[in-house]
């Protein structure tokens, strides 16, 4: 078998910029919106102009906001609710020389992130180091699940589905990122991009994080 793929990944052009802008703020004006996720792959769709409106918008309508973001804009993405890069995107957005081990300087850099970005919180995934969530008075690592790992597609999807999710429930960032870790875990079991089934994920988060 052979896949071949081709592709531009330009950003949108002004009109096609203000296009898109427009219909997400009609959705946000005529909608009930609890929130917002930016799931940026990097492909242009998603550019700076338009980050700051929707942001900005969702602020004074008191959206959660929450992103999983890419290099390109990573600068970008400020007044969050939310930000969930992995150590790579967090290394390469931030500029800085860490250790993808060193849990005290991912901190630092975290910290020193949220404070000029002005994000909420900042929840770091480190892979077979866990997760690594800050909050302005509060960090906390979680060390990671171990779990038979098929297929790792879809799996950053469904971490920042569900702690979108768990937090517009009123869930707790630590408790939120422990059930959004586990869903991601669950889903790399199986093959292929698949949907968190809820039941498992409840099951699960009763018998592991005693939920």
């Amino acid at each position: 078998m052979l896949r071949v793929d081709e592709e531009t990944t330009l950003p949108i052009n002004r009109n096609e910029e203000k296009g898109l802008t427009n219909k997400i703020e009609e959705l946000m004006n005529t909608k009930k919106i609890d929130a917002i996720i930016f799931e940026d792959y990097d492909k242009g769709s998603i550019t700076p102009g338009l980050i700051k409106t929707i942001t900005t918008l969702a602020r004074k309508k008191n959206i959660v906001v929450t992103v999983d973001p890419k290099k390109r804009n990573f600068s970008a993405y400020s007044n969050l609710t939310l930000l969930k890069p992995n150590f790579k995107e967090l290394k390469e957005g931030t500029g800085l020389d860490i250790e993808v081990g060193n849990i005290q300087s991912i901190r630092l850099a975290a910290l020193n992130l949220m404070q000029k970005q002005n994000i909420e919180i900042v929840m770091v995934t480190l892979s077979e180091h866990g997760v690594l969530v800050c909050e302005k008075n509060t960090q906390t690592h979680i060390p990671a699940i171990v779990r038979n790992i098929a297929d790792v597609s879809g799996a950053g999807d469904t971490v920042i589905a569900t702690l979108t999710l768990a937090l517009t429930q009123g869930m707790t960032a630590v408790n939120a990122s422990h059930l959004a870790n586990l869903a991601g875990g669950i889903v790399c079991e199986q093959v292929g991009v698949v949907p968190i089934d809820a039941n498992k994920l409840k099951l699960e988060a009763m018998k592991v994080l005693n939920f």
